[in-house]
Order: structure tokens, then sequence, then C-alpha cells
């Protein structure tokens, strides 16, 4: 494990600002990890997304706020895009009120560095555990914090910009996630208070979300992943934890969360891993810790039923699979998605050919995408119509982030002028399209109703709103999925086994 010089002269103390729905930060928790194994003091604080200032907090919990981040050395911020307002607020009330340096990191930092220097003093760019500690040394030894790899700086004469540093690439030598909820405070309700379990429990429910692997093969141009490639093109090559590390961190983190009895495995290509890797997960997975999952990420060339038999046996009950569209055409010159309706339908052949022991699969589709004429609309429609039911649809509404190619595409084409964050991805527009999008993830329609519905000039006025058929679509798919979620037997079977017998 890295050791930075100079740590213990001050006695640092750091508050990590979490904001978020999700409490899960990932990042975030191996960078306080890192610091704290490196002798820095580490509060941290998680902020749902929502907070809008002081005039959103009392007196009293601004005099607690202010009061509890006092001895900061440092203030250190982790949040995607869509929590800008709150992260800029948040970052307002810090520098009205103290000297001490605010530092911006995580997914937004590093999209969009200079922006953020707008509001803060320093942003990290990319992974930032030995980054952080490097600035927290420098700051809390009063020394130059110019030069470090990985932060850029707001300076008089403008903005400092260092280079990466290579990727750390043994990441069994970090220590486990920060889960100590000793040092964990939530500002909520108007309050700032200790975080509790059942807090975490209230966020999470019984799942754990994980990940093995790091880095992405791919480079679609809607995805955080084309930023980070941008920033380096290391990214592209994957970087993972021993399944053993893994395992051993996955029962540190369940020791400590004694209600979970799921996992949810977030890896960008998961089953791009190689099978001899998978079944060595598969084996000591189901020996050490035998808990029901899930797989996100799935992109369809990648699906095989040899991968598929293995993961099932050590426990695997729901995937979620990349489809984006059903029109070629946006796949290769959008997104750059190289790969075809038939790998698409043919993988969701060989996942509903393990029906009787998966969930129906989580299909991703990509709406409100202003560069689709009509053709592609239908081709996305005939591909929902053409896949083995049951499934579920997952849509979003395209959204563009700042450092991706989309969005700076966007902004080329006056489609965008700034980046407006958006708090809901799902929050798709009212159209004829996504209507019928819903209907087609719900029904199997017979061919003929199917082509008059898909060959109306209604497809061509994204415009016009079918606000009632789009809620009443959307319930009925809402009930058809909880009905499913609690009726599948062996998820129940899996839950209550699990919750009846803890792992002592």
């Amino acid at each position: 494990m890295h050791q930075e010089p100079g740590i213990y002269k001050n006695n640092a103390q750091i508050t990590l600002y979490c904001i978020g729905r999700n409490y899960t930060c990932i990042g975030a928790r191996r960078v306080a990890a890192y610091a704290k194994a490196n002798g820095i003091r580490v509060r941290t604080i998680f902020i749902p997304d929502g907070f809008s200032g002081i005039s959103s907090l009392d007196k009293s919990c601004l005099s607690s706020l202010l009061a509890a981040i006092s001895d900061s050395t440092v203030h250190a911020l982790s949040f995607f895009s869509n929590c800008l307002k709150t992260a800029t607020a948040l970052t307002s009330i810090i520098k009205q009120n103290f000297t001490a340096p605010v530092i911006w990191g995580g997914v937004h930092a590093t999209a969009a560095p200079e922006d953020s220097l707008k509001y803060c003093d320093a942003v990290c760019l990319g992974e930032g555990e030995q980054a952080f500690v490097e600035y927290i040394s420098a700051v809390a030894n009063s020394k130059p914090v110019s030069g470090i790899q990985n932060i850029w700086l707001s300076t008089p004469d403008g903005i400092e910009k260092n280079i990466q540093r290579p990727l750390e690439r043994n990441l069994d030598r970090l220590p486990f996630q920060d889960y100590d909820i000793n040092d964990h405070l939530i500002l909520i309700n108007n309050r700032l208070r200790p975080l509790t379990l059942n807090d975490i429990k209230r966020n999470f429910g019984f799942t754990l979300t994980r990940m093995l692997t790091f880095g992405c093969p791919y480079r679609c141009t809607y995805c955080i992943n084309d930023r980070y490639q941008a920033l380096d093109i290391s990214h592209a090559k994957m970087r993972r934890y021993s399944v053993d590390y893994f395992l051993k961190e996955t029962l540190h983190i369940l020791d400590r969360l004694p209600f979970i009895h799921y996992l949810a495995i977030d890896d960008d290509a998961f089953l791009s891993l190689d099978i001899d890797l998978i079944e060595e997960f598969c084996e000591k997975y189901k020996k050490e810790i035998n808990l029901p999952f899930a797989i996100g990420g799935i992109r369809p060339e990648t699906v095989s039923k040899d991968k598929l038999s293995l993961l099932i046996g050590a426990g695997l009950l729901t995937v979620r699979m990349g489809i984006q569209s059903g029109s070629e055409r946006t796949q290769k010159e959008i997104f750059k998605r190289h790969f075809s309706r038939d790998n698409i339908i043919e993988a969701a052949k060989t996942l509903n050919s393990f029906k009787r022991k998966l969930r129906p699969p989580f299909y991703d589709i990509i709406l409100d995408n202003p560069w689709e004429n009509s053709d592609d609309k239908r081709k996305t429609l005939r591909l929902l119509r053409d896949l083995p039911h049951p499934f579920y649809l997952s849509a979003f509404s395209l959204t563009f982030f700042p450092g991706t190619r989309l969005y700076q595409k966007a902004r080329e084409e006056g489609i965008i002028d700034e980046y407006k964050p958006r708090p809901d991805f799902q929050d798709i527009r009212k159209s004829y399209v996504n209507m019928m999008a819903y209907l087609l993830s719900t029904v199997k329609i017979p061919e003929k109703l199917f082509n008059k519905l898909v060959n109306s000039k209604r497809i061509e006025d994204e415009n016009k709103g079918y606000a009632l058929q789009y809620y009443f679509l959307l319930s009925l798919k809402l009930a058809h999925r909880l009905f499913s979620f609690y009726g599948n037997y062996r998820f129940i079977k899996a839950k209550i086994h699990n919750l009846l017998h803890r792992r002592a």
C-alpha cells in the first residue's frame, strides 16, 4: 500500500461530501479508505441531491453543519453531473465561511474540469487515491500544491493543468472501501446527524453494489468512459481486483451491513472477462459468499451460454443488457457501437433460453434522440416487438454529459447551449414513440396491428404528447414488474433463505 510523506505532522482532517441519491459511492469510499491508511482523519457527509444552499437550511442546521466541518484542512466533494446544483450551493457555503481549500472529484470534475474550477480551488481528474493524499499532504504542511499529477488548480495566472499519472494496475494494493460509519454523517431533512445502519438500509434496500473490474474496452459516445479514454487511453484496458481480494472485501462489507442478501455487480463489461476467470469467480463466490446476484453492463456480443451457465450456477438471478437503439445507423454513426441487430436478437434469445433460471432480463434503450429520423425510430420499435418475451424495458432519455463526444456534437450543432443537470434520466418524453416502446415491452402485439401502429404518421410528431396513454402503460409496466419480482419463485426462495440463514 502506498504511503505519502508528511501526513502525520499536521494530523490533517478532511471532510468528504458524497452528494447524490445513492450512498454506494465506490470511488469516494476508496479515496477515504486510502487517505485513512495514510494517517489522515476523514469525516464523510452524505448529502442526498436536492440541497439548494443556505436558504434551504434553518439556522440550527446551518450552525450544526458549520461547527462540524470547522476543523477541516480540506473540503472534498464527489458527485455526478446531475448533482451539480447541489455541489455549487454547498461549495458556496463552505467558501463563505472558511478559508480551507475546496477540491472537487468524481465524474463531473473529470468531465468538466475547467467549468468546475469556476467554483472550487482544485479538481481531481480520474482516479484520486494517490493524488488526493499528495494534495492533502501539501496543504496540511503548507507546501506548494502545484505539480501534482491528476490535479488541476485555479491560479491567478489561469488554470494549472497537470498531467495524468499512470493508472494503478495492482488494485489489490488498495485498502478495502471505507464502511466505518463511526465517522459518517448525513445531512437530510434540515438536520445533520450521524449516519446509521438504518439510513444505509433504506438507501441500499437489501442490495449491495460491487465492481470487480474498472475500465471499459468500448467507447460509446454518450458514456463517461468516452471522456476517461480521451483523458488516458489506458482506461480502455480493463483492470480488476483478484477474485480473492474481491471476495475478501465483499465479506468485509457484509460484516458491517448485516441486512444485505443480494449483490449487484455493476461492471461496465463483466462478460468480456475470460471464461477461465469467470469459472474461478463462480467457484469461489458460491463457496465464500453464496448470495444471489445481478450483473449489469452486458453488451450483446459478449453473451454466451457457457458463461451464463457458470454464473447461474453461482447464484446469478438478474442481468441487464444495453441495446440503446434498434437502428444500426444510430448504433454505428451516432453512438459508435459496432454490432448489429442480429447480435442483439441472438443475445436476447440466449438469455431467454434461461428464462426458467433467470428473472426476465432488463434491456436499456435510449429514447428522445434528436439525430434519429422516423425510420430509426420504427427500427427500434420493430426490434422491441421482435425480442422474445418476457423482458423489462429500462428506457432513458438521451442526456448529454460534459466531456463526451456526443455532448460536444450537440453543442456544435446548437442542440444545447450548456449542460443542464437532469435529476431523472428516465424522465422520457410523453411521445407516441415512447408510448409504443412501453407497450411493446409489456405485450406481444400481433404483426398486422403492429404494422398499422408503427406506420402511423404520429410517429413523426415528437412534440405531441400522449400523457394519459403513457401513464396508463407505465402503470401497467410497473405492475407487471412488481408481480414478476415478487412472484418469481427462485428469487423469493433465495431471499427468504438468506434472511433466515445469515452468515454467522
